[in-house]
């Protein structure tokens, strides 16, 4: 987001160690950072909760599309565009993609998360009788670069996971 002049002005952490580290040392320096007593997560509620509705919604989304839960980085970032996209009640009905960048948002790139999709093989990289396209998963943003998922790839993903996981 070019051309933005804001600063920062406070976050509220709840000693929960996510903000250790250069990006901590900063912040106390320049007077941004809040904390509240450690495992109070009622005084930090509002970020708690969106955290929690956040998970219930990757584990809805990975369930549906029957995926691993080792993608639940890619199902995060769809969560949260979805909800950056949505309008807000705090916003009294704006959508906070809008307020923040200060455009109309579009929808143009949301696709369903988990689909199947194929993806073309150019002719240089097959034969003669070989398949055209590639199926994969597709992720819902396709504005990420990453929203191609090869089966393969799943695959490779799941026997990594199950590998690290055996006792």
């Amino acid at each position: 987001m070019q051309g933005w002049n804001e600063k920062l002005a406070k976050i509220q952490a709840d000693n929960g160690g996510e903000y250790h580290g250069p990006f901590e040392t900063y912040c106390k320096l320049h007077g941004i950072i809040k904390k509240t007593p450690p495992k109070t997560l009622q005084l930090n509620g509002l970020a708690e909760r969106m955290n929690r509705t956040i998970e219930e919604r990757v584990r809805c989304i990975l369930s549906h599309a029957k995926l691993h839960k080792s993608l639940w980085g890619e199902a995060m970032k769809t969560i949260v565009d979805i909800i950056n996209l949505s309008p807000s009640v705090l916003l009294d009905g704006d959508v906070l993609k809008e307020v923040w960048s200060g455009r109309k948002v579009t929808y143009n790139h949301l696709k369903v998360f988990g689909c199947q999709a194929f993806v073309h093989i150019p002719k240089d990289e097959r034969g003669k009788l070989d398949l055209k396209a590639k199926e994969c998963i597709q992720d819902m943003n396709l504005a990420t670069n990453s929203g191609i998922w090869q089966i393969e790839r799943l695959l490779e993903v799941e026997m990594l996971y199950s590998l690290r996981t055996k006792p």
